[in-house]
Formats: structure tokens, sequence, C-alpha cells
């Protein structure tokens, strides 16, 4: 129908002028759009950013651009992230068994 296909052509239109940046640097390149509107950056601008196959980022557009921005891998967060608690074993138990009561009595 006309009004899928115009939305279909304007998402074509806004990916068209997509571009990856990093802060202080614009890494042009041009590229086109393939089937089901997917987009495959140059491997040069995917290794500068810093992204891996399989890795999840996050897509914004910004004044009519479309952003790309890699999300921190959740475990590689928790490893290399600076540690601000502690606990032990029965510490943790401990909390387990005050929160199992309070929900189930």
């Amino acid at each position: 129908n006309l009004i899928n296909r115009a939305n279909l052509i304007n998402r074509a239109n806004l990916i068209n002028r997509a571009r990856l940046t990093l802060p202080g640097k614009s890494l042009g390149s041009s590229g086109k759009v393939a089937k089901k509107l997917a987009l495959y950056p140059p491997k040069k601008i995917m290794l500068q950013l810093g992204l891996d196959e399989g890795q999840t980022v996050k897509y914004t557009v910004e004044k009519g651009k479309l952003v790309v921005e890699p999300l921190p891998n959740p475990i590689d967060l928790a490893l290399k992230s600076e540690k601000w608690s502690s606990t032990t074993v029965r510490k943790f138990e401990r909390e387990a068994e005050l929160e199992q009561e309070e929900l189930y009595g």
C-alpha cells in the first residue's frame, strides 16, 4: 500500500544519510542499503569503532543522521569495572533467606 511504501522510502532515505562517528573524528564512507534495509559498514570503520560480529549496538537518530554506538557486553563490564561493594557467601545466603521470608512468609 502507498503509506507503507512511503514509510519504507523515508526509512531508506534516513539510512542513506547515516554516518558513523567517534568523538572528535568523522569516519566518512559510503555504501548501499541492502535487502530488508540492512547496512554493512566497511570493515575499516567497524575496526575503528571496536565493533565485533554479534555485538549489540544502539541506534539513534540525531539531526537526521543515524548514529551507531557500541553497547558494552554486560559480562565484560562486570569483570572490568571498579568494584564498589563486597559480600561473602554467608551474607548472600542470609540476604536471600530474608528476601524469601519477606515474599513468602
